[in-house]
């Protein structure tokens, strides 16, 4: 379990540890610290040590000349830049007077110090009434109000350097994170169509490679298709390339549902894609695989505007290569023209029974032309 170190003092606690040491070595009954930051007036007391002082809390100091607060020696002293030792019944002590008093406090010391932010601050001393200040107290406390001050400038300088390198470190991994996605954004661009999200040829090419190395190795059949959509360019004359596209859209989205998740589309461009069927064990899988396509194929898609319109288009075309692992090819021919002789693996309602459409269309696949053919990948004799 990770756990993170806890800091030992504060800058608070610092400064208070500082004003409790210089109370006890003086027998002060008051040593407090305050800072007015850039812009502002009233000084606040960032560090405070009493002992027996009620109604501290509640004191105000200012260093605005036009406020009663800002009239006495702590004001004056830090508008100045001098120090100060007055008694409490001197006139500039008027505002704090029945304080002073009814804690026993008989005379104040302070000295000013400055921040390079702008910041404007004071270090403060009271003594008790039958008591009087060292002989150097004006000398003393001038130069606790610049360790002070030095001090605090230094940590506000580490703190400011601290952030800067934060922020250039956040600057260069956020522009690493940018360059990384831009690259990958790249890459995927290079590899894949921008309006279907299908692999490209490039894409193709790249998974085509991997999945002819894996089927040997893993003694399964591989199978690639070729499916076209028949008289696509009559779709975008008559509706539109905004419907033509969303029917290639539409298309693709049937695809990636129907493959399983060994399997993959891709599109070539225009109206044509590829599909990819792996690890198939015999033929009798690869039937199942088309079948079920063909159903996705031939659902109807009313949004194009024709209310029987397959969203596959008016009519497609595919045709099949498999390759196996043995190094043999798996053929099987099928003439479009003669139904008698199609495969089981050709799904209902592919090939032929063309339907009539609003627009004058075909619903079924062209009979006219070779659909769900099996062909070697090369001319050589097939398996008798």
């Amino acid at each position: 379990m990770l756990t993170h170190p806890q800091p030992e003092s504060s800058i608070e606690d610092i400064l208070s540890r500082g004003v409790s040491l210089i109370a006890n070595i003086l027998q002060a009954p008051l040593v407090w610290i305050g800072i007015a930051p850039n812009g502002q007036s009233e000084l606040s007391i960032a560090a405070a040590a009493s002992s027996g002082v009620s109604g501290f809390a509640s004191m105000r100091v200012s260093v605005d000349p036009d406020v009663p607060e800002g009239a006495g020696p702590s004001g004056q002293s830090v508008r100045s830049g001098q120090p100060y030792v007055c008694h409490r019944d001197d006139p500039i002590m008027a505002p704090w007077r029945n304080l002073a008093i009814a804690n026993g406090i008989g005379g104040f010391a302070g000295a000013p110090f400055y921040l390079n932010e702008g910041d404007r601050g004071i270090v403060s001393i009271c003594r008790r009434d039958e008591e009087s200040f060292p002989e150097d107290v004006v000398g003393l406390i001038s130069h606790l109000a610049e360790d002070v001050g030095t001090f605090l400038d230094r940590l506000c300088n580490l703190l400011n350097q601290l952030v800067s390198n934060i922020h250039i470190a956040l600057d260069e991994y956020h522009s690493r994170q940018q360059l990384a996605a831009e690259r990958e954004s790249h890459a995927w661009q290079a590899h894949h169509d921008c309006l279907t999200g299908l692999p490209n040829r490039l894409g193709l090419a790249r998974r085509l490679g991997d999945a002819s190395a894996r089927a040997p190795r893993h003694e399964r059949l591989l199978a690639v298709g070729m499916l076209d959509l028949d008289d696509f360019k009559a779709i975008n004359d008559i509706h539109g390339h905004a419907i033509g596209d969303r029917l290639l859209v539409d298309m693709a989205g049937c695809l990636k549902r129907a493959l399983r998740h060994t399997d993959f589309a891709a599109r070539l461009g225009g109206d044509e894609f590829v599909l990819v069927l792996e690890d198939l064990q015999d033929l009798g899988y690869l039937e199942a695989v088309i079948a079920k396509v063909g159903e996705v194929l031939c659902w109807a898609d009313p949004r194009v505007g024709c209310e029987k319109s397959p969203v596959a288009g008016d009519d497609a075309t595919a045709e099949y290569v498999v390759l196996p692992h043995n190094g043999r090819h798996h053929g099987l021919g099928v003439d479009g023209h003669d139904h008698r002789h199609r495969p089981s693996c050709l799904p209902p309602g592919v090939g032929g029974h063309a339907q009539s459409l609003p627009d004058g269309g075909h619903g079924g696949l062209d009979s006219r032309r070779r659909c769900g053919r099996f062909l070697p990948a090369n001319p050589v004799q097939r398996d008798s």
